[in-house]
C-alpha cells in the first residue's frame, strides 16, 4: 500500500457539542454507509509506505481507547504519524501501535524503495531494524540519526550528510507541531505552553523558539497542515452538487465537520487565527490561501462575475461561524445551516 500523502486508518467519530468529551466513536459514519465492524484491536496486514507524509489514525485524539493497532508487515513514513493520545503513560484515546515485521523480501528492490521490515523507528523512517519489534505509543524515545540495522542509502557522503541534516530539521519541526496539537487536543489554546511543547517534542526551548516565536505560530503551522490535508482529500473526492451553491455548501460542510471532530483543537486553531500578533500575518495568509483554494474547487466551472470576491467573503463568514461555534453560541447543525445559507445568498 503506497500513498503520496497520508495513509489513514478509518476512525469515524461524532461530537454532540463543542467539547472533545462529547465525541464518541460513530460506527455509522458516514451516514450513507452504515458499518458495524469493531474498531478494537485491529490488525492491518500490509506493507505500507507514505511517501511525503504519515501513517496515522483519523480523529485519533477523541473517543475511547481502542487497544492495540497491529501492523503485520512493514511501515515506511516520512513523518511520525499519530495513532492515539496518552496521559502519564496511559492511552486515553485511539491506539497503541504494534508492529510485527515479516521476513525481508527475497526479490531485490531498488535502493530507493524501503524493503519490508526496513524502517527507522520514529519520524522519517525508511531505514531501520529488520527484526520484529513493537513500538509502543507511550515511548517517546526516537532514533534520530543512526539506522537500526539496514544498509545506508546510496549517494555521496556530502549529499547524504546534507540530506540527513535537512531531514532532521524537518523531523524536529514536525515533532514540535505534533506536540502543540497533542496539547491543544486535550486542553485547548491555554494548554499550549512553549515549555511543555519543547519537553513533549524533546527539543531545547531555544530550538523551539528559533522555529516558532510564539504558540500562535505553532498553531498556525498546524492549521496549515490540516488545511493542506483537507485540500488533498477534496482533490480525491471533489465536491458534489448540480450547481455552484450546492457544491460550495458541500465543501464548507465537509470542512466544518472535520474541524468539529476535535473541538478543543479547533478552538485553539481559531484563536490563533484570530490573534492580533502582526508577525503572524504571513502564516495566516498561507492558511487563507489554502482554504480559498479549497473553496475555489466548488465554483471552478461556474459563471460568476466575481469568483474571488465570493470566495473571500465566504472565507470571512466561515471564520465567523467557527468563532461562534467555539464560543458556544452555535452548535454543529446550526453552523451547517448558516454556511449553506451564505453559499445560497452569494451564489444563487
Amino acid at each position: 500500500m503506497v500513498a503520496n500523502n497520508y495513509v489513514e486508518v478509518w476512525h469515524p467519530v461524532k461530537c454532540n457539542s463543542g467539547t472533545s468529551s462529547s465525541c464518541n466513536l460513530d460506527a455509522n459514519f458516514p451516514d450513507e454507509t452504515p458499518r458495524n465492524a469493531s474498531f478494537s484491536n485491529p490488525t492491518i496486514q500490509a506493507a505500507i509506505l507514505s511517501v511525503n507524509h504519515s501513517f496515522r489514525v483519523q480523529n485519533y485524539s477523541v473517543g475511547a481507547p481502542l487497544g492495540m493497532l497491529g501492523i503485520d508487515g512493514s511501515l515506511g513514513q516520512r513523518y511520525r504519524g499519530a495513532v492515539g493520545t496518552t496521559s502519564d503513560g496511559t492511552v486515553v484515546t485511539g491506539y497503541v501501535k504494534g508492529l510485527s515485521v515479516r521476513p525481508q523480501a527475497e526479490v531485490p528492490l531498488p535502493a530507493q524503495v524501503p524493503r519490508p521490515g526496513c524502517f527507522r523507528v520514529g519520524d522519517r523512517g525508511l531505514e531501520g531494524n529488520p527484526e520484529p519489534l513493537t513500538v509502543p505509543l507511550t515511548s517517546r524515545a526516537r532514533t534520530r540519526s543512526t539506522p537500526l540495522g539496514c544498509a545506508a542509502m546510496t549517494g555521496t557522503a556530502t549529499s547524504d550528510a546534507r540530506s540527513e541534516r535537512d531531514l532532521e530539521t524537518a523531523a524536529r519541526r514536525e515533532r514540535m507541531v505534533d506536540a502543540a496539537v497533542e496539547l491543544a487536543v486535550t486542553g485547548g489554546y491555554e494548554s499550549v505552553q512553549m515549555r511543555d511543547v519543547a519537553a513533549r517534542a524533546e527539543v531545547a526551548l531555544g530550538t523551539l523558539y528559533r522555529h516558532f516565536p510564539s504558540k500562535d505560530h505553532l498553531l498556525l503551522a498546524a492549521l496549515t497542515e490540516q488545511a493542506t490535508a483537507l485540500r488533498d482529500r477534496m482533490a480525491q473526492r471533489p465536491p458534489e452538487g448540480a450547481d455552484a451553491a450546492t457544491r460550495m455548501a458541500d465543501v464548507l460542510g465537509r470542512a466544518t465537520r472535520a474541524l468539529a471532530r476535535r473541538p478543543d483543537l479547533t478552538a485553539a486553531l481559531v484563536t490563533a487565527l484570530s490573534s492580533p500578533e502582526t508577525d503572524t500575518a504571513p502564516h495566516k495568509h498561507e492558511v487563507e490561501t489554502v482554504l480559498r483554494a479549497i473553496m475555489t474547487t466548488a465554483i471552478a466551472d461556474a459563471d460568476i462575475a466575481d469568483p474571488d470576491g465570493v470566495v473571500r467573503t465566504l472565507g470571512y463568514v466561515w471564520l465567523a461561524v467557527l468563532s461562534a461555534w467555539v464560543g458556544g453560541t452555535l452548535d454543529t447543525d446550526e453552523m451547517a445551516v448558516d454556511l449553506t445559507t451564505a453559499a445560497r445568498l452569494l451564489l444563487g
